[in-house]
């Protein structure tokens, strides 16, 4: 299972819930060169009025993305 198989419902989840689109990946998880350590590089196309609260969650999402919990 890659890191991105991972992490994918919970990135979903949170695109639908805002409304963001294009969501693309890079970085090492796009090489499929990800380590233990890596997190997940995202572009995401926001909605115009994207409102602070939904900012907020991405940031969360963004810069705590390597202490989320690991699905089983």
């Amino acid at each position: 299972m890659t890191l991105l198989d991972r992490y994918r419902d919970a990135v979903l989840r949170v695109a639908a819930r805002y409304g963001a689109t294009n969501l693309r990946l890079f970085g090492s998880a796009a090489r499929d060169r990800a380590g233990p350590e890596s997190d997940l590089d995202l572009l995401v196309a926001i909605p115009n009025g994207f409102n602070r609260v939904a900012s907020s969650a991405w940031r969360q999402l963004a810069w705590r993305g390597r202490r989320l919990p690991r699905p089983e």
